[in-house]
């Protein structure tokens, strides 16, 4: 399947307003399969890379702490 949007969210330390923002994002997508979540965790950020993230739209990137530039 061929992803229409693809959304790039940097977070740090801030799993429960990711997990807000998914939730929303589910519940207003009505076609989810064409959406694809680039979620990039900083390394050290270890509350976040714990969440359970199966959802298969969801792509999760853990690595050094950067900029928005170096994230695109």
């Amino acid at each position: 399947m061929i992803k229409r949007i693809s959304l790039l969210l940097p977070t740090r330390e801030r799993p429960k307003r990711l997990l807000s923002f998914i939730a929303s994002l589910e519940k207003n997508t009505a076609l989810i399969d064409n959406i694809e979540l680039v979620i990039y965790i900083d390394n050290d950020d270890l509350m976040t890379q714990q969440l359970d993230l199966q959802q298969p739209y969801i792509k999760k990137i853990i690595g050094p702490r950067g900029t928005m530039g170096f994230y695109n």
